[in-house]
Order: structure tokens, then sequence, then C-alpha cells
């Protein structure tokens, strides 16, 4: 196991992430503010409530296509957006099928509304997170930038969990799914 965890900070700790600064947008859910990471060719998109830096214990809910298929996808995606609007959190959104931030961008009607340029950072990841797969790396990664240290997690993945745990994140309320109730008056 030793020379497992050797291997995967000589691959995964070289890495650089990129990540633009953070950018108000608005969408046909509501105000966000929104930052971009991308890891080699895969891409990760973060919609923060506007109020998300000032929350002691927000909502994050991790949302990957590969996990969901279709018309289930797209909805648990729009009750996220709803959920984060209202109760405020943090949506992390990435997709291992393909599906690129632009197009998820276009299907909810973003407009970006500072005009600064958006640059993207080089980090290299210098942690001692030990995971297996290079999208929780990343995950990771997101959650130690936007300094998170409780958490209400929307998430039935353990390696997600896990890579909260080995943040030091108090993880004090975990649901596996937005419930289809969501938003329903």
């Amino acid at each position: 196991m030793n020379i497992m965890n050797k291997l995967i900070s000589l691959v995964y700790g070289r890495t650089p992430i990129e990540h633009s600064n953070i950018t108000s947008i608005f969408t046909k859910y509501g105000m966000y503010q929104a930052k971009v990471y991308k890891d080699a060719h895969q891409e990760y998109l973060a919609l923060m409530s506007q109020n998300f830096f000032d929350l002691k214990t927000p909502i994050v809910y991790i949302h990957s296509d590969s996990y969901t298929c279709g018309h289930l996808a797209s909805s648990q995606l729009d009750l996220a957006l709803k959920m984060i609007s209202k109760e405020h959190g943090l949506l992390i959104y990435y997709s291992n099928e393909g599906r690129k931030i632009d197009t998820l961008l276009q299907d909810i009607n973003a407009r970006k509304l500072q005009t600064k340029t958006d640059v993207m950072h080089k980090t290299d990841i210098k942690s001692k997170i030990k995971v297996y797969k290079k999208e929780y790396y990343t995950l990771s990664f997101i959650l130690k930038d936007l300094n998170l240290s409780k958490i209400q997690l929307v998430s039935n993945d353990i390696n997600a969990i896990e890579s909260a745990v080995q943040l030091g994140i108090n993880i004090t309320k975990q649901v596996p799914t937005i419930s289809y109730g969501y938003g329903r008056k």
C-alpha cells in the first residue's frame, strides 16, 4: 500500500490544477458566484450562492453526470441549483461524459455580470490526501481552495465523503440525494 501512495503522490502531486477567479453570474435560477477548475482534461464548476463565504455551514452538493443518467441527472441538477439559491451553499459540477462546463452554462442560461478578465491560475498540489481516483483528488483541492471547515454534504459517494474527512472538514449533516419534493410549494 505504501508503494501505491508514493505512485499517487508522484502522478497527482505534480499536476497543476488551473482555477479561475470568482465571478458573478446570473442564471435562470438566480444570482451565483462561479469558479472554474481544470485538471488535465477534466473541468469542474463551483457554483456558490451570493453569500457563500459568509455561511458557517454551507450545503455542498457534488454532481457528476457519470453517476446519474439522462433525465435523472438534469432533474437532480435543477433541484440542486434551486436548493443552493434558496438554502445557500455550493454546487460542484463535473462530467466524465464529455459534457463541458460551457454546455451546462448554456443550459442554465448563465450570463456573466463581471467584466474582469478570467485569469486561470495554476496551483501545484502539495497535499497529503490519499485518494485513488484523480477526480476525488481535484474535488479535495476544490474543497480546500474554498476554505471549508463545516458543511452539510449532499452525496452518497463514499470517496467524496472520505475526501472531506481527510481535509478535516466537519460534516454536520449528510444525505445521499436531494428529495424530488424539494422546491415545490
